[in-house]
């Protein structure tokens, strides 16, 4: 059976979603491209109480109601994936901890 076009593009846009850190490969990990910042944000998290958890090879922020979440730390991310991420915990402090139904 035949593709049509736009069901190819699909494809191949699903296919570049599946990268999981795409600036890494340009600017590598952010401990080694932006070592400060990396400690900054580590030293915030730890400070405001978030659990860092290391053990997987991704990049998220678990919201928690009613306090921080979890921030989940591929050590070898890349900066922006790591500025992200982070983002999504100073929205998530800057709106008081609502939780995941927020």
């Amino acid at each position: 059976m035949q593709q049509s076009k736009a069901m190819q593009t699909r494809v191949k846009n699903f296919q570049l979603l599946t990268i999981e850190d795409p600036a890494r490969e340009k600017y590598g990990a952010a401990k080694d491209s932006h070592p400060k910042e990396f400690q900054q944000v580590l030293r915030s998290l730890e400070i405001e109480g978030v659990d860092i958890d290391l053990s997987r090879p991704m990049m998220a922020y678990s919201p928690a109601k009613g306090r921080s979440g979890r921030f989940i730390l591929d050590e070898n991310a890349s900066i922006s994936a790591l500025r992200h991420e982070y983002k999504h915990f100073l929205d998530d402090k800057a709106a008081g901890y609502p939780g995941l139904k927020h």
